[in-house]
């Protein structure tokens, strides 16, 4: 923004010094006034505006040289107005008797114009000073205060807002370019105030950006339809004062009300907000609780029996149960801890695929093959009912046995010992549907549209009856995704859950 207002404000400076040197007097008088804006003036305009898109670029030097070179101008001139001493520089460019109403030195720029292009000019240098750059806010604030005071007067025709009788004067098109170089300055600062009341999410910086705009236009507003009634002789000076006066309080208590809703649902929004936060920290530390559980146990296994099988304390066949064991519990380490590096990679975006033509039935019968065991340890039929003719579909076969595997491990944890859990594959169209039925508890209707989210248990107690971390499932929902399909579950309390995967047959082109 320092760059485009800058922009604007040395693009009319030259456009001014353009009318004085072909003598195009409508370049340099905008409205047609009388007053122009003198030569040295846009000079000045026009380095403070190169000198703010140079800072914009991070060119710093030559940055601060233009800011010095508009300062010296401004001050030069400022000086020949406090102590009447002409120093010769008003007329050291181009010079045409215009624009001189109201002036005592021709050529001169007036007060309001010299001292702000000396404070614009410094203020450019304070920006490329970091310990200096809250100043250069203020110059800007001071300078977009002069330039609309200026503007103002112009809008209501108030001359001596913009001009003291054979003193002093100042152009219209000079005080629109002060005010973008004054904001310009002012957006060079954006870590601190007014820029953060403008840019922040806070409640406070919503109010500002609903309630500033309305603020500035909108008596801006009232009083210019006021006085153009006046002036038309509609009504008198006392009726049109207190329809000016009750207009404000209408569009002000308006404008506060409108603003004010504004801020109501902001906070609204961010008081939910601190709620989906405390709950991930309330679930994050509940999720940290039950790793280190889950973890603890197979460990507690390997050390156990390995401290039996050290000291000799087991014979025969109690060796074999130790081995077992051991590899047992090293391998639902392993396991717990490839989830985790998992759901790490995807959020990271640093899962790959390595897709290729597969044979769904062989995929599901190898992640059969390798929950088998723990089925059998339950008692726990699995059946297969495969369409063996589906063609081969086009993905990562690891992947896709993973997601195979943890419906399965979902289903042999949550069923009773001896209720069959069975596994379907069949053609739906342009997709393969892989179904994991188990005749379990079913999911709790509340907690039925959580099903998928990370971390998330129904029951994540440190009581609770089954084990897991919460996050099988929604590894279901992310490697599936990646596939390009979908996942969903069907399910009612007390009789069990039907999981839908769908899988493109084809590759997505």
């Amino acid at each position: 923004m320092a760059a485009t207002l800058g922009a604007y404000a040395a693009a009319g400076g030259l456009l001014t010094l353009a009318g004085w040197a072909l003598g195009l007097r409508r370049l340099t008088d905008w409205d047609q006034n009388g007053i122009s804006q003198m030569p040295n003036n846009a000079v000045a305009v026009t380095a403070a505006g190169v000198g703010l898109i140079l800072w914009a670029f991070g060119l710093r030097r030559p940055s601060i040289a233009l800011g010095a070179f508009a300062a010296l101008i401004g001050a030069a001139t400022l000086f020949e107005h406090l102590t009447n001493i002409d120093l010769g520089i008003d007329q050291l460019l181009l010079y045409r008797d215009w624009g001189q109403r109201g002036v005592v030195a021709p050529g001169r720029m007036g007060l309001p114009g010299s001292m702000s292009l000396m404070v614009i000019g410094l203020s450019v240098v304070f920006t490329n000073v970091r310990t200096l750059r809250r100043l250069a806010v203020a110059g800007g604030l001071l300078t977009a205060g002069i330039a609309m005071l200026s503007l103002i007067g112009y809008f209501f025709g108030a001359d001596p807002l913009y001009r003291i009788p054979r003193l002093t004067t100042i152009a219209s098109q000079t005080s629109t370019m002060l005010l973008a170089l004054g904001v310009a300055l002012v957006t060079t600062v954006a870590d601190h105030r007014p820029m953060t009341l403008l840019t922040g999410d806070s409640a406070a910086a919503l109010l500002v950006r609903r309630a500033l705009p309305g603020a500035i236009l909108g008596p801006v507003l009232l009083g210019w339809l006021g006085v153009r009634g006046q002036a038309a002789g509609l009504f008198d000076t006392a009726f049109g004062t207190a329809m000016l006066v009750l207009l404000l309080i209408a569009f002000l208590a308006t404008l506060l009300w409108w603003s004010a809703a504004s801020v109501w649902e902001h906070e609204a929004a961010s008081r939910e907000s601190q709620k989906a936060l405390r709950a991930a920290d309330r679930m994050k530390d509940e999720f940290l609780a039950t790793l280190s559980h889950e973890l603890r146990t197979p460990v507690t296994a390997i050390v156990g029996w390995s401290h039996l099988l050290l000291h000799g304390n087991l014979q025969g066949a109690e060796q074999q149960t130790a081995f077992e064991t051991i590899r047992a519990s090293a391998s639902a380490q392993v396991k717990l801890i490839e989830d985790i590096l998992d759901i790490s990679r995807i959020t990271t975006g640093k899962l790959r695929l390595d897709r290729k033509p597969s044979d769904l039935a062989a995929i599901i019968q190898a992640a059969v093959a390798a929950i088998r065991p723990a089925a059998e340890a339950k008692e726990i039929p699995l059946r297969l009912v495969l369409d063996q003719a589906l063609p081969p579909a086009f993905v990562d076969s690891a992947r896709i046995q993973q997601v195979v595997w943890n419906l399965l491990s979902n289903a042999i944890r949550f069923s009773p010992s001896g209720s069959p859990v069975e596994v379907v594959l069949r053609a739906e169209g342009a997709f393969a549907i892989i179904e994991v039925n188990d005749r379990g508890p079913g999911i709790a209707r509340e907690f039925l549209p959580y099903a998928f989210e990370r971390f998330r248990q129904a029951d994540s107690s440190a009581t609770r009856a089954y084990t897991g971390l919460g996050i099988g499932l929604s590894l279901v929902k992310d490697l599936t995704e990646l596939h390009g399909g979908t996942v969903s579950v069907e399910t009612a309390l007390g009789a069990g859950a039907r999981f839908t995967v769908r899988l493109p047959v084809r590759p997505a082109n």
